[in-house]
């Protein structure tokens, strides 16, 4: 897998030396190699002749920043030479109870975006003023550069557990849609530590594996994730109620059966008791006529009702009260009474607004 990292930069004020006071050290080659030797730090080196006309300000700025480009190419190549994570996992069984732990090994090569740059890089630049040439020197710590990461890594893992107890508060509510989603969230972030880690070994030339706390965490986050993979659970619970239209009491288990079509298709599912149910959709159908079928089309129409309410099992607390009555949305015309009020409850229309009323509520 290839990972992209994109690293801020923080720049220091440069020291800008002039050739009459002097020419600073780093401007020999050896001195470099002894004082900044590639194992303890990133550099780069630039220099160039001021232009013409090019004020001195301008030309330091443009030397200065090709000395910390050079600095950052540094980095990537020992980044891309590096070998980093590859996930390898093997399961612990004990009884019926299966973990997994996921154990890392540095053999994959890594890349990273050419926007790469490095935290706390200092700038020193030097200006001959007889020679009229402009030299600038960028270097950064390794270590110093690693610690940024690794406490990046250390907020992550914080992050990821204050988490968890928001996962596992909203799970034992029943907002089990929230707690999925939150879930996912913190796997990507998980991810981003991965990254982070990867930087960390390139930097400091450490092939360790991941801190115990990845690995306990991805399982953490693992087990979350099975455990809310059924999503909430309904229980649904439909009446007909119409003494004007007592023949159509069918149409409430037709109903029952569109709405448990539309919450398993959003990591709902149903349930044949309240006692499983993280809610109840409790609802009342009837229906009215809009139309008589006077008219020389002789169509005639009738309205799908409905009223009732969600209620959250957990806390005992409707969420979400119903009253869709003679809704200019939910209505359906026939040839005759039967077909009308039949088409009015198995309508698009009626589907969409049940989805749009119903969904919401089963978050809460």
């Amino acid at each position: 897998m290839v990972a992209r990292f994109i690293i801020i930069l923080i720049i220091s004020f440069p020291a800008v030396l002039w050739g009459q006071e002097g020419d600073p050290l780093w401007l020999d080659d050896n001195y470099r190699d002894t004082n900044y030797s590639a194992s303890v730090w990133y550099t780069g080196f630039a220099m160039d002749k001021l232009q013409g006309s090019e004020k001195l300000i301008e030309a330091l700025q443009r030397v200065e920043d090709a000395s910390r480009n050079k600095l950052v190419e540094q980095i990537q190549i020992n980044i891309k030479s590096t070998s980093v994570v590859n996930n390898q996992s093997t399961s612990i069984t004990d009884g019926k109870k299966r973990s997994e732990r996921i154990m890392i090994d540095y053999n994959q090569e890594i890349q990273t975006s050419t926007s790469a740059s490095a935290v706390g890089v200092k700038v020193e630049s030097h200006y001959d003023s007889n020679k009229k040439m402009l030299y600038a020197f960028a270097y950064v710590e390794r270590n110093r550069l690693a610690e940024y990461y690794i406490n990046q890594e250390k907020f992550i893992f914080n992050n990821i557990k204050e988490n968890i107890v928001s996962i596992d508060n909203l799970a034992t509510t029943g907002q089990k849609i929230k707690a999925h989603e939150q879930c996912c969230a913190i796997k990507q972030e998980l991810q981003k530590a991965k990254e982070y880690r990867a930087l960390i070994t390139a930097i400091i030339g450490n092939s360790s594996a991941y801190p115990d706390q990845y690995n306990t965490l991805s399982m953490e986050i693992e087990r979350r994730l099975t455990e809310l993979s059924q999503g909430t659970k309904v229980f649904i619970q439909c009446i007909w109620m119409c003494p004007k239209y007592p023949q159509y009491e069918h149409i409430a288990q037709e109903v029952t059966d569109r709405i448990g079509a539309i919450i398993s298709e959003n990591d709902c599912s149903t349930v044949p008791t309240l006692k499983e149910a993280d809610y109840i959709i409790d609802l009342i159908l009837s229906t009215a006529q809009r139309s008589d079928g006077s008219d020389k089309f002789g169509v005639i129409s009738y309205y799908a009702n409905v009223t009732g309410k969600i209620t959250n099992t957990h806390t005992k607390k409707r969420v979400t009260g119903i009253s869709l009555i003679q809704d200019a949305r939910m209505y359906s015309a026939g040839k005759n009474e039967s077909q009308a009020i039949a088409k009015a409850f198995n309508s698009q229309s009626f589907i969409k607004v049940m989805k749009e009323t119903l969904l919401p509520g089963l978050t809460k």
